[in-house]
């Protein structure tokens, strides 16, 4: 029951967080879903496509290779990418580069920068993990 409370509390001071960032409001945020994921994010549309491409692909490589069944989840992973890394620094408080928590509105991950190199793009697929062990542990 703490664990609920802890995690009903983070959750929303992380939303109270996200609606009083700077860009909450901007009309440049780029909504991009697909059958496995919600992906929001402040940076060009075209680059926020091609990132729910990208996780879609490493969801099936990471499934395939772990040779769990390709089932659909209960909810989509809510993914948040700030292409502004100070209005990500303003809801992270470890000063790291993302991070997944699942909390009672659902799976959520958020994470700093739009994918474009080799480490941004790390921690998307580090994150994922995160959740598709949550999600699909047998612990």
């Amino acid at each position: 029951m703490f664990a609920r409370r802890r995690t009903a509390l983070r959750s929303l001071t992380l939303l109270l967080c996200l609606l009083t960032s700077s860009t909450a409001f901007s009309a440049e945020w780029y909504a991009v879903t697909s059958d496995n994921f919600t992906l929001y994010s402040d940076g060009p549309e075209d680059q926020t496509k091609g990132l729910v491409q990208k996780v879609e692909i490493f969801r099936n490589t990471a499934l395939a290779l772990l040779g769990l069944p390709d089932e659909p989840a209960k909810q989509p992973l809510l993914i948040v990418v700030y292409n502004n890394p100070r209005d990500f620094s303003r809801i992270n408080p470890k000063n790291s580069a993302g991070f997944y928590y699942d909390s009672i509105f659902g799976p959520r991950m958020l994470m700093r920068g739009i994918g474009l190199d080799i480490a941004d793009q790390g921690t998307l697929f580090h994150e994922y993990v995160h959740y598709l062990l949550h999600q699909r542990s047998q612990f």
